[in-house]
């Protein structure tokens, strides 16, 4: 990544940390859904993405709720289903292992179509663009991510390695709770993510 876009990057995290406004319900009954990619390219940071996976479930287990965390690459695996924060079972290189290549549409929108949680917030972390949807359309995800959004639902989207405010803009999802990060500072965006989270709970 150059300088240039390193310090963008930077400041991009800053910007979802301090002026994001998440409308999440209260924090006991929240709901967290957590679409994480685990394809082939995410083998580069996986013990990042383990450890930083970890922390953020530790940090926003004190303030309560459940979580949804589902794993992508060209397959969809649901890890666990609602669980509240504080009983998690860490990830491990047992339970996330990178392979395969990245039905991300299909994911976003299995999620859509399954949640069954009131206003859920649902997370995004991706180090690569779409290639291997077979079932939606990012057209068909940008309508349902606006719709829902509506309803009262919440989308964040991390990406590394792209233009994650274009790709995130594409399908519909605004750029207040868009972060672009350096797959090298894995751990750093979930710090951000966390920090942000914890932020809009002392609202």
């Amino acid at each position: 990544m150059s300088p240039l876009r390193s310090a963008r990057a930077s400041v991009r995290a800053t910007e979802l940390r301090a002026t994001s406004r998440v409308p999440i319900n209260s924090m006991a009954n929240r709901s967290l859904v957590f679409l994480l990619d685990r394809s082939g390219s995410m083998e580069s940071c996986r013990d990042d993405t383990i450890g930083g996976f970890n922390s953020f479930v530790k940090d926003q287990a004190a303030l309560g709720g459940k979580l949804t965390l589902v794993q992508f690459d060209h397959e969809i695996i649901t890890t666990y289903t609602d669980v509240e924060l504080k009983d998690v079972v860490p990830l491990t290189t047992e339970t996330f292992k990178p392979r395969g290549s990245t039905a991300l549409l299909d994911a976003i929108g299995s999620i859509i179509k399954s949640q069954k949680s009131e206003n859920p917030l649902v997370i995004i972390l991706t180090d690569g663009q779409e290639n291997s949807s077979t079932k939606f359309t990012k057209a068909h995800i940008k309508d349902l991510i606006e719709q829902k959004t509506k309803d009262g639902w919440t989308f964040m989207y991390l990406g590394a390695n792209q233009d994650a405010f274009a790709e995130a803009g594409a399908m519909g999802i605004a750029p207040a709770c868009t972060m672009n990060y350096d797959a090298n500072k894995t751990p750093d965006a979930f710090r951000t993510l966390s920090a942000t989270l914890s932020q809009r709970a002392a609202y």
